[in-house]
């Protein structure tokens, strides 16, 4: 059954957490914060004399990726309370009563918060032009920004709202939600060396986060595009899997008290 004539119910769920997320300033304020930011970590990027010793590409790179962190980190903020948050505020059960399938509201609320996103993406390409303007690959610095800033964004989102789906509070939801993307983003730390063992380099491979971040890092290196074309395999399967199984799973699953629903 679709409320509202023939407007599916992700779609209800879409226009009014967007409608609140825009018209309620959180939106309009994170995006100055996401401006403020970018604006003293060029800044301090500039005159950080340990960071003047790297190429102009290991510079881009960097920057690429902090830009691309902050976007995850704000989307797993909002998804990560999208649905613990209605559960702790006792809201939820309000939501679940209306005609709309379970899995619709997760959608709708995952949607509204990639909306953010596309916000921050506009911001964000001056500050990646002004670092890379020496490099001549800021084409391939935007493109990378645009296409696998909002995969990694829309994965680690996915991940947040499922998280969010079966988490019994709030403070579950944000420490399980982070701890599994620190869990993931945590092998790009690790010395050069241990990452040419063949163990590490296989779980970086298979590791969405990090195999986009050694696919990045190649593109900017001068690889070409197509060369390296397989690290991309693993992030695109998880994101289809979400996609595919998250809504009706939690169409079955959902539940007022976190957990799985029997």
């Amino acid at each position: 059954m679709k409320p509202k004539g023939k407007q599916p119910g992700w779609m209800v769920v879409l226009s009014t957490e967007t409608r609140h997320l825009w018209l309620g300033r959180q939106g309009p304020l994170l995006l100055l914060i996401f401006s403020i930011f970018l604006s003293i970590y060029t800044t301090l990027l500039a005159l950080d004399p340990e960071m003047n010793v790297l190429s102009p590409r290991s510079m881009t790179n960097v920057t690429l990726q902090t830009t691309i962190l902050v976007g995850i980190f704000v989307a797993l903020l909002l998804t990560a309370n999208s649905i613990s948050g209605e559960r702790d505020q006792r809201s939820l059960e309000s939501l679940m009563l209306t005609p709309l399938p379970r899995g619709h509201i997760a959608v709708g609320k995952f949607l509204a918060t990639l909306s953010l996103w596309l916000g921050m993406i506009p911001i964000a390409i001056p500050y990646i032009v002004l670092v890379a303007r020496s490099t001549g690959i800021v084409p391939q610095a935007i493109m990378l920004l645009v296409l696998l800033g909002s995969l990694l964004v829309m994965l680690c989102a996915g991940i947040g709202i499922l998280i969010s789906s079966f988490a019994p509070s709030n403070l579950v939801s944000f420490t399980a939600s982070f701890v599994a993307i620190l869990l993931l983003a945590a092998p790009n730390q690790l010395p050069t060396s241990v990452k040419g063992l063949p163990a590490v380099n296989w779980f970086i491979v298979f590791n969405p986060i990090t195999a986009i971040a050694k696919y990045q890092a190649g593109i900017l290196d001068g690889t070409p595009w197509n060369q390296e074309l397989g690290l991309l395999i693993s992030p695109i399967l998880l994101f289809i899997l979400i996609a595919a199984l998250g809504p009706a799973l939690l169409n079955r699953r959902l539940s007022l008290q976190g957990g799985f629903e029997q």
